[in-house]
């Protein structure tokens, strides 16, 4: 039921393109680089994601089922037309915790 919740969160918000990866790019303060896409990993909290990717983004949907809760955040990728998102989900006091992501490189 989570995996369902989330892969409908994303395509509700259209990021559900999976971004080849690509070389590194420098560290910016408003946007998110494919480097920094590429750090972020599965289960880490959204605390430690935003810290990665030195930008919150933009909440873009939520949904909660009992104690169960899942977001998507969208962020805005460095390079023209570039888009990030990522869905993270908790249960009951739990920490947010990254449960997928996606992008598209302009």
């Amino acid at each position: 039921m989570k995996r369902r919740l989330v892969t409908v969160l994303i395509a509700l918000t259209g990021f559900a393109v999976v971004a080849p990866m690509a070389p590194a790019t420098a560290d910016t303060p408003s946007c998110v680089s494919r480097s920094e896409f590429r750090k972020v990993r599965q289960n880490m909290s959204k605390a430690k994601v935003h810290r990665i990717f030195d930008v919150d983004g933009r909440r873009e949907a939520i949904s909660h089922s009992g104690a169960y809760h899942a977001q998507v955040r969208s962020y805005k990728g460095c390079g023209q037309g570039s888009y990030v998102s990522v869905a993270f989900d908790k249960a009951g006091a739990n920490p947010w915790k990254l449960s997928a992501k996606s992008a598209s490189w302009g």
